[in-house]
């Protein structure tokens, strides 16, 4: 599986904001049935939003409808490393 970082600017964001921002963005991605989230780290000082998610679809670096449904600003293929 091939994982993604986006990255959102969410300004001002409450606990509750927050989760309701990563539900929105959990369901949205589960629609899709392409993505799936694993994670949000939520960044106060900069009001960034990095959602990390993972696939198996080939190509879907490039589908920009996809991302800006899901409401992600920016997105780039990474490597985890434990």
């Amino acid at each position: 599986m091939t994982q993604y970082l986006g990255e959102a600017y969410r300004p001002s964001r409450t606990a509750s904001t927050l989760a309701a921002d990563t539900a929105r963005v959990r369901a949205a991605a589960a629609a899709a049935g392409t993505v799936r989230l694993l994670r949000t780290i939520y960044v106060p000082g900069d009001e960034i939003c990095f959602y990390i998610f993972e696939s198996d679809a080939n190509g879907l670096l490039d589908d920009a409808g996809l991302w800006a449904s899901l409401g992600v600003d920016r997105v780039q293929s990474v490597i985890e490393v434990d």
